[in-house]
């Protein structure tokens, strides 16, 4: 995590580590049925995760974050606004098991909604505009197998690949809990008497991103989610409620961390002086939440991805069917389709035509 001083537009890591984001991202392609589908994700997997990892480098911080504490903000750059690390006197008050309970009886009653998120760019709308758009590149390629050529194609894969992991980076941010929070990061541990030791004033969201799961571990993560998992039966209608429903599950492991980390600190005192027993100890007490968070980050990615190919597919098969019933109708009347009316209404299709399957 940067610092306050960093513009927003070069964070290099944010959320998830950059190895986070790979165990997850790939965890979800392993849940993938065996088809064309997996296929291409086996020989592109490269390509989405360069363009996976390229949304930390390039763009705002503001689409990685959604902050439910402040819905009157005008825009989400506001998360910025409060200190990096925040006092724990001001987090105790506020985030506190009572509190947890009562969001969580609260969206029993009432789910959240669009009309509950803040103003302005959030990681929701980054998930639904790349959703659309990965739809739409998609359709264009699963066209382009039967109907253009080889470079052709190319193109539309490439475009395919640069959609994708844009989407499953921002489907997976929406799945870390200091991502669904104005109460973004808070330190290790909280001063004491003015003798904390330097290396704990480190925040909660550096230490689960760089430092809970070592390249192992991470590797096992990916490699376990096939087994663990299976994909979810999502429709296309379901898509919006969905990624609500997991921006709740989100905010409420913020309380849970917090908690977490309280407890710890107050019940090891003998710790305090000891910056890497300390972390290790609280590493054990969060590692099992996170890596579970991480879990249902896969089970998402892959169940989106896979929502987005068969709706890609439906088009490619309305189009197919519709080509084939006005060929039977102008083959009725005697009429003959040239090539070049066939390249021209192809083009038609793939280039300008409105995506039938977008999320609105």
């Amino acid at each position: 995590m940067t610092g306050l001083n960093t513009p927003l537009n070069q964070h290099i890591t944010f959320g998830w580590g950059r190895r986070d984001h790979q165990a997850i991202s790939r965890g979800g392609y392993g849940l993938m049925p065996h088809g064309d589908a997996r296929q291409w994700l086996e020989k592109n997997k490269r390509a989405v995760q360069w363009y996976d990892n390229a949304q930390d480098t390039y763009l705002s911080g503001a689409h990685h974050f959604v902050n439910l504490e402040n819905p009157e903000n005008d825009s989400q750059p506001s998360v910025f606004s409060h200190h990096a690390v925040q006092s724990w006197s001001v987090l105790g008050h506020l985030l506190t098991p009572f509190n947890a309970s009562r969001q969580k009886q609260q969206w029993a009653i009432q789910p959240l909604t669009e009309s509950q998120l803040p103003s302005g760019p959030t990681v929701y709308d980054a998930v639904v505009e790349k959703y659309n758009k990965a739809v739409g590149a998609m359709i264009k390629y699963q066209l382009a197998s039967s109907t253009l050529t080889p470079l052709q194609k190319e193109k539309h894969s490439g475009e395919m690949a640069k959609h994708i992991g844009a989407m499953n980076h921002y489907l997976a941010d929406l799945y870390m809990p200091l991502h669904a929070s104005r109460w973004y990061n808070w330190p290790v541990a909280p001063d004491k008497d003015g003798k904390r030791h330097p290396e704990m004033m480190q925040g909660i969201h550096q230490f689960i991103e760089q430092e809970m799961f070592t390249r192992e571990e991470l590797l096992s993560v990916m490699q376990q989610a096939p087994k663990n998992n299976a994909l979810l039966k999502l429709k296309r209608e379901q898509l919006k409620p969905f990624l609500l429903k997991q921006i709740e599950h989100s905010h409420l492991m913020v309380y849970q961390l917090f908690d977490a980390n309280k407890t710890f600190w107050k019940e090891n005192p003998d710790l305090h002086q000891n910056p890497q027993a300390y972390k290790d100890g609280l590493s054990r007490i969060i590692k099992p939440m996170i890596e579970k968070r991480m879990a249902q980050a896969q089970q998402g990615v892959g169940s989106v991805l896979h929502l987005a190919w068969q709706d890609a597919s439906r088009v490619v098969e309305q189009y197919m069917a519709m080509a084939e019933r006005q060929k039977a109708v102008m083959s009725h009347q005697g009429a003959t389709i040239t090539s070049n009316h066939s390249e021209n209404e192809n083009s038609s299709v793939l280039g300008t035509s409105p995506n039938p399957f977008s999320v609105n």
